[in-house]
């Protein structure tokens, strides 16, 4: 396979030149000026660091009035507001992903709100199963990050090379991992849940239990206990980490879940698969056959005894409800053929004049 270098350089060259249009264009909507002055030289060669000249350079022969000075200046500021404004759509998102990962390699943070439990009971007695098939890191990088993102990479710069698409779909992204690790989170605090595999890792000191059957209510058939109370190492329990001890609700499935679910909302509305003209059944056979992905790591956490399915259900219902919720905020719809829209669009067409 020959690559032609000179049509890669075109290809970059083009969407600079893309990039460059899209900037004016949202600037131009935002301040009434341009933020980058298109010269003559530009238009018949390539996109270059000293075709892009300033306002003032291009007012350098005249002396600017006092009503322009001021002009500038007030365009000035709204560039510095709208950037800032589109810093905090990443930084928020950012921020809670770093707090929810620092309480991860903290080993947990404390908490008293830790479920009851009986010895007897069948669904925390499974043996523990040696063979991860799919371990933290691997749907981190790979499932949440890589794949996903990689492919969207490659997707708009095929078919798309528009700047304010990507970053929309590119926030909607973060904003839904941020979104959808809040909700775990919360999850793993409030309630935790065991895992199947409790009573292993909880190894109950049975001198304790049996004192309590002899002093108990003869008619009562259990009788519940929290981790601190007959576990032999209850330090171990007083914290709530996914990694160790709570298991509601499942966060790979969730993760998986959502990023998966958002990506191909993306992918399915750009293609029009939504769109009784030019829609077509593969592109809704593939829809649902890329949403088996998730699905799948989702039964392997089952099958490897990680989770219950309780814990595996309530995670995937997680994912799926923050991918829609963020898709549906920044998009027109979900299976509509404005599904491919992002909504920063509609709402220019119907408040031209707002800044």
């Amino acid at each position: 396979m020959i690559i032609n270098s000179h049509k890669i350089i075109q290809f970059f060259k083009d969407f600079g030149k893309q990039c460059k249009q899209d900037l004016n264009s949202l600037f131009r909507r935002k301040t009434g000026d341009n933020y980058f002055i298109t010269t003559p030289h530009e238009q018949n060669s390539s996109c270059t660091s000293s075709d892009i000249i300033s306002p003032n350079e291009s007012n350098q022969q005249k002396q600017p009035s006092s009503q322009e000075v001021k002009k500038k200046r007030e365009t000035r500021k709204r560039v510095i507001r709208l950037i800032l404004y589109y810093a905090l759509e990443y930084i928020i998102p950012l921020l809670c992903l770093a707090l929810i990962l620092a309480v991860l390699l903290s080993g947990g943070i404390p908490t008293y709100c830790l479920p009851y439990f009986y010895i007897e009971d069948p669904s925390l007695s499974y043996p523990v199963h040696d063979h991860d098939v799919i371990p933290l890191w691997e749907v981190a990088a790979i499932y949440v990050f890589a794949i996903p993102f990689v492919s969207f990479i490659i997707f708009h710069l095929l078919f798309i090379r528009n700047l304010v698409d990507f970053h929309h779909a590119l926030v909607g992204y973060v904003q839904t991992i941020a979104l959808c690790m809040g909700i775990t989170a919360f999850g793993w605090l409030v309630y935790g849940g065991y895992r199947p595999t409790f009573l292993l890792e909880c190894n109950p000191d049975m001198k304790i239990v049996n004192e309590h059957r002899k002093s108990g209510n003869p008619l009562l058939p259990y009788r519940y206990y929290k981790p601190t109370e007959v576990c032999q190492h209850p330090e171990k329990f007083r914290l709530a980490n996914p990694l160790t001890t709570s298991g509601f609700p499942s966060g790979h499935i969730s993760s998986v879940m959502a990023v998966w679910l958002f990506f191909l909302l993306y992918f399915a509305g750009k293609a029009d698969t939504w769109n009784r003209r030019k829609g077509q059944f593969w592109k809704v056979f593939l829809f649902f056959l890329l949403l088996l992905v998730p699905v799948w790591v989702g039964v392997t956490r089952i099958v490897t005894l990680k989770h219950s399915v309780s814990q595996v259900v309530v995670g995937g219902l997680i994912g799926i409800l923050s991918a829609m919720l963020v898709y549906r905020y920044k998009y027109c719809s979900f299976f509509g053929v404005d599904a491919k829209t992002p909504n920063y669009f509609m709402w220019e067409r119907q408040q031209p004049s707002e800044p």
